[in-house]
């Protein structure tokens, strides 16, 4: 793979990271404080830079301290965009977009993301009772209200194309938005839950990429006759069929925020044998990040040599 020096460069700022929902915290941590400072320190110590996190609480006890130990650590976070997708003619929502941009301003970062899909079909293309164009005209809608409050608030909005929508679908969404306040948060597996690869994917949003999600899937063979023969799990990051190293260069030469641009590993529809405990799914878990970000530093590495 021929990789220019400047592009290189580039790809040496990405921070790496892992989505915080799905790192196991000890039992005996209780609070949103407790679980988020036991995230950071815990994923910091093996090399992250930054995280994915989506219990952040709204008041100075939970704030000021854990944005010390950001600071003291140099970890950037992801914070969630609640109220993203209710904001047409809806103060609530408007105003609680606007407290999770303060929250996570005062925290040192500048990105807050969500994903119009809810895992479920009424959230999707699949939407039989609407028609695709009404749909992403919904999000559209939504989107261009959004804008409005990243820039009052100095902020990022990154979508996630979470199950939902196509990523040129998910494109032409930010594309009629306009702003480069919203954008997307690149997920590189995602592509595969509504039939469309990934690579395409990648290549239609990569430009309007903010943050990421780095997932890797394998494509599997089920023989039951009532279903289609081939389906997507989870896996270690370069151990599926998701061409990660090609996405990093891609994204690298094409998103605006290619400097600093958070890598966050994210586990997807993982199999973990035949039905293991809590505890046992826990250190399974672990093990596949750990796995994971090892590889990932190898790509880094790799393309930057």
């Amino acid at each position: 793979m021929g990789i220019d020096a400047k592009t290189k460069e580039v790809i040496k700022t990405m921070r790496t990271g892992v989505m915080g929902p799905f790192w196991p915290t000890p039992p005996n941590l209780t609070t949103p404080i407790e679980k988020c400072t036991y995230l950071v320190k815990t994923t910091h110590e093996l090399g992250c830079s930054c995280i994915h996190l989506s219990m952040i609480e709204h008041t100075p006890e939970f704030l000021e301290p854990f944005a010390q130990v950001l600071k003291e650590l140099d970890m950037k976070i992801d914070g969630p965009a609640r109220g993203a997708f209710e904001l047409v003619n809806n103060k609530e929502a408007r105003d609680t977009l606007a407290t999770s941009c303060r929250s996570v301003k005062t925290l040192g970062s500048n990105i807050v993301r969500g994903g119009y899909g809810t895992l479920r079909l009424e959230k999707s293309r699949f939407n039989k009772n609407i028609a695709i164009a009404d749909h992403l005209k919904i999000l559209e809608n939504n989107l261009k209200e959004a804008a409005k409050i990243m820039e009052a608030e100095d902020c990022y909005l990154a979508i996630e194309n979470h199950c939902d929508f196509k990523g040129d679908e998910l494109a032409s969404v930010l594309e009629a938005v306009g702003s480069k306040r919203v954008g997307c948060a690149l997920d590189t597996a995602n592509g595969w839950t509504v039939f469309c690869d990934p690579e395409d994917e990648i290549k239609a949003l990569a430009k309007y990429a903010i943050t990421t999600h780095v997932k890797d899937m394998k494509i599997l063979q089920q023989n039951i006759p009532s279903r289609i023969p081939f389906y997507p799990i989870g896996c270690v990051l370069g151990e599926g069929f998701v061409r990660l190293k090609d996405a990093i260069v891609r994204l690298a030469e094409e998103s605006p925020f290619a400097n600093g641009l958070n890598l966050i590993i994210e586990l997807g529809w993982m199999e973990y044998g035949s039905s293991p405990n809590g505890e046992q799914r826990d250190a399974l878990q672990v093990d596949v990040f750990k796995r994971s970000l090892k590889n990932l530093d190898a790509m880094l590495e790799e393309l930057t040599a």
